[in-house]
């Protein structure tokens, strides 16, 4: 039982501060001026952030002790935006400029592939990896894989513990990164929204099939799951033990990425070139 608490503690702990002040604000197209959907919002090494809504409004508490530390937003297709904490409260419209990016070849998935699976097969665990609702937005949960020769990423899909409190909707961002060195997590090389409902669970776990697979190259990878909105009076836990892989998580945007000695029911299947 111990144990149990431990594992709690460190997924959904966050550092808290007194005085705290709220930025209110709405994140906007710098060209079109229309709102910007979900963008990440956090203080830079803090866990302190959350997203945009869908019509691009935040609120975010933050200290006033942090005054002078850097508030960054964020968002695929943007550039990002920093400042200081004390400018940012200043503030009631962030305008992110859009940025070019090259688009990647299109790779035609080779006639002959080997089926490949990452992740845990079980959801069996005496412990709990647990995510806070109240201030879900942005957090991520993820694992670490990695493939020797080229491939293509079929679907995510992950298992919770089903009971009458279970979370039944969450919108999501499936983010892959490409891990570089002991940086693990920093370069975002894909991003795609899916829908996860209850009533979609299958044999004890939820899937996502990518309309298009995603190609990879043979590398180092991280791939994890974004919560895109708050949610409260759901419980969202995975089973775990010890020696089932490790869970990378991030508690906010923008805030450091942390690694622990538990893993999470996250899986994906990948065919791999021949």
């Amino acid at each position: 039982m111990k144990q149990f608490f431990i594992v709690v503690a460190v997924v959904v702990a966050a550092t808290h501060f007194s005085f705290a002040q709220k930025i209110e604000a709405t994140v906007i197209d710098a060209q079109s001026r229309e709102p910007i959907a979900y963008a990440s919002v956090g203080v830079v090494e803090r866990t302190l952030g959350t997203l945009a809504d869908t019509v691009g409004h935040f609120s975010l508490d933050v200290p006033m002790e942090l005054d002078s530390d850097s508030l960054r937003i964020s968002c695929v297709g943007y550039g990002d935006l920093t400042m200081s904490v004390a400018d940012a409260r200043k503030c009631k419209e962030f305008a992110l400029e859009a940025v070019e990016y090259p688009l990647p070849e299109v790779e035609v998935m080779p006639i002959e592939t080997k089926a490949k699976h990452y992740g845990r097969k079980s959801a069996k665990g005496s412990m709990f990896l647990v995510v806070e609702g109240d201030c879900g937005a942005g957090k991520e949960m993820g694992m670490q894989f990695k493939t020797k020769k080229r491939a293509w990423i079929k679907n995510v899909s992950f298992a919770i513990v089903e009971n009458d409190s279970m979370l039944v909707r969450m919108p999501f961002r499936l983010n892959l990164y490409k891990t570089q060195g002991d940086k693990y997590a920093n370069n975002l090389v894909s991003s795609h929204q899916f829908l996860y409902t209850k009533d979609a669970i299958e044999n004890g776990r939820f899937t996502f099939q990518l309309p298009t697979p995603i190609a990879i190259d043979k590398g180092d990878y991280v791939i994890a799951v974004e919560f895109l909105e708050n949610f409260c009076n759901r419980n969202f836990q995975m089973r775990t033990s010890i020696m089932t892989g490790h869970t990378f998580y991030r508690y906010a945007p923008q805030s450091s990425w942390k690694k622990i000695p538990l893993g999470s029911t996250l899986a994906i299947d990948v065919a791999e070139e021949k």
